[in-house]
């Protein structure tokens, strides 16, 4: 395989990657991610031509950071308001034992 052949398929899977990131399916997400950085680890890193391919690798992974940061606060705003049910449900549990 070609270092173009390889470079477009790296930038076909970091844009999968990213959809898979907004659609919220975080386990394909890491599975493009190891199979992109697996790819991108048989490159020279000191190709200028690649530089734009590098480039947009970047501003795909900043993407999907901002997106994984998003999901993790939603995540922790879920895990608080299942605390807080939890806690009322021991309370009520407590109080129809009496």
């Amino acid at each position: 395989m070609s270092h173009s052949d390889t470079a477009a398929d790296l930038v076909e899977i970091s844009a999968r990657m990213v959809g898979r990131a907004r659609d919220g399916a975080w386990e394909h997400v890491a599975q493009d991610l190891k199979l992109r950085d697996e790819l991108l680890y048989s490159l020279p890193a000191m190709d200028p031509k690649l530089g734009e391919t590098f480039q947009l690798l970047l501003e795909h992974n900043d993407e999907v950071r901002v997106l994984a940061g998003t999901a993790h606060d939603d995540l922790g705003s879920q895990l608080g308001e299942h605390q807080r049910t939890r806690r009322a449900l021991h309370s009520y549990l407590a109080a129809s034992g009496d």
